[in-house]
């Protein structure tokens, strides 16, 4: 059983460094292309090798040998998933980069706490019920080989769409508030100075008039990035997979903007709760009116890239958000 320890211990390292390093696109530009096909049958084989070490603990006359075998063919299929995938893909721009070596990484962390938890020295009993309940896990891992970005645009079409759904959420937010229920400065004041310990666990908001006047003149701000978000999804997945580096940084440039675009609408929410400043408020909204024109802008040049119409969907709503933008300026001067 000690050999056994030994090569997991090997195996967890060799595991750690393939999968979970995130390098594992490097540059494989030598290498023969590989079909997607490819990557889900290394994927496959990595759950049969995860498999076989759970049966050599069902079976008591397994030997040791083959145990070491099923690790050792562990270890190849580990090896192989990343390079498969760097050959597979190419050339990767950073959304891509980030959906397949997260998606490897977790397939290597559920690898490691099986291998760590058959080769442990005081496993000669084996907890086979917890050990068949990891290989689920490895198995469910490497599942999502299957659901991987086709490519670049794929990869950054869903990036934006789950900013997308990010940012509903702050939109349904500022519209479960309820903008009727204001108060008098007057009774703010006297609320900080005479309320009991009691008072202390209220933790609803009160809005001044003032302040609330800028929370109603915000909210059209945030259903109208929901739409620009929902435009440029549309505007990405309409054109084809970059063909050229300049193609595909403007891709990436779009995303970037997009995610600045949503760490903004987030501040901007968190900020118009009082109390407000206003400076802060002004900066927030420069900030997603500089990063809307940023993604719109390279939307806009990839189009002419590949030759497509003007984007008629993201112009609507872009122009829907600029509107509310200079409503939200009036509001806070």
């Amino acid at each position: 059983m000690s050999r056994f320890v030994d090569a997991g211990s090997k195996a967890v390292e060799t595991v750690r460094s393939a999968l979970c390093e995130g390098n594992a696109l490097g540059s494989c530009l030598d290498a023969e292309p590989r079909e997607r096909e490819t990557l889900v049958n290394a994927a496959a084989a990595l759950q049969h090798a995860a498999t076989k070490i759970g049966m050599f603990f069902k079976d008591p006359e397994a030997e040791v040998d083959g145990a070491i075998a099923s690790l050792d063919a562990l270890v190849v299929s580990s090896i192989a998933l990343p390079a498969f995938c760097a050959a597979h893909y190419r050339v990767a721009g950073s959304a891509l980069t980030q959906a397949v070596e997260g998606c490897l990484s977790s397939i290597g962390e559920a690898l490691i706490t099986l291998i760590q938890a058959a080769c442990a020295p005081q496993n000669n009993d084996a907890p086979t019920d917890y050990l068949i309940k990891l290989i689920g896990v490895v198995w469910e891992k490497c599942h999502l080989v299957e659901k991987l970005p086709k490519d670049n645009r794929a990869a950054i079409g869903r990036a934006v769409a789950k900013m997308a759904v990010a940012m509903k959420d702050v939109d349904r937010e500022m519209d479960e508030v309820d903008t009727e229920d204001t108060v008098e400065e007057e009774e703010e004041e006297e609320d900080d100075e005479g309320g009991s310990d009691d008072d202390d666990l209220d933790f609803e908001v009160k809005f001044g008039k003032a302040d609330m006047l800028v929370f109603v003149a915000a909210k059209p701000v945030f259903a109208a990035m929901v739409g620009v978000m929902r435009g440029m999804v549309r505007d990405i997945a309409e054109g084809a997979e970059p063909a050229t580096k300049e193609e595909l940084e403007l891709l990436e440039t779009a995303c970037g903007s997009a995610k600045t675009l949503m760490v903004s609408a987030e501040g901007l929410g968190a900020s118009l709760y009082p109390p407000q400043d206003l400076g802060e408020l002004r900066q927030y909204r420069d900030d997603i009116l500089n990063a809307v024109t940023s993604a719109t802008d390279a939307l806009s040049s990839r189009r002419k890239l590949d030759g497509r119409s003007k984007g008629e969907v993201l112009d609507t709503t872009v122009a829907e958000l600029v509107a509310a933008l200079e409503t939200l300026g009036g509001a806070i001067g």
